[in-house]
């Protein structure tokens, strides 16, 4: 066992291992809730589609578009949370997915707007 001082306390490697693993546990576990949510909106976003494409009438079409807005909300905030546990050049890669996700949410906002 190694020891060192940090900010006036003793700390063994140890210590430090065992941080890093729960830092580990806990990136798992938002990316899991991300993951779990992204197949929300995706679910939400197709309904919304199908409602279009199958002309079920405006009522429908906007009660699926607020379903999908919903379900984008909880995503974006499941994303920021994933982001604030990742290394700065893991979060550049985190951002881009959500830039994708981002031009999937306004392409379905774009066919609503067509059809309403």
């Amino acid at each position: 066992n190694t020891f060192k001082i940090q900010g006036g306390l003793l700390q063994s490697n140890n210590w430090i291992i065992l941080k890093m693993s729960e830092n580990t546990t806990a990136i798992e576990e938002a990316k899991s809730k991300r993951t779990s949510a992204k197949g929300r909106f995706t679910r939400k976003r197709n309904f919304l589609i199908k409602s279009i494409e199958s002309d079920q009438g405006n009522e429908v079409v906007e009660t699926n578009y607020a379903k999908l807005a919903e379900a984008y909300d909880e995503l974006e905030g499941k994303h920021e949370t994933y982001v604030e546990l990742l290394m700065d050049e893991q979060s550049k890669e985190a951002e881009a997915w959500m830039t994708g996700v981002q031009e999937k949410f306004n392409d379905a906002n774009d066919h609503k707007m067509k059809y309403v």
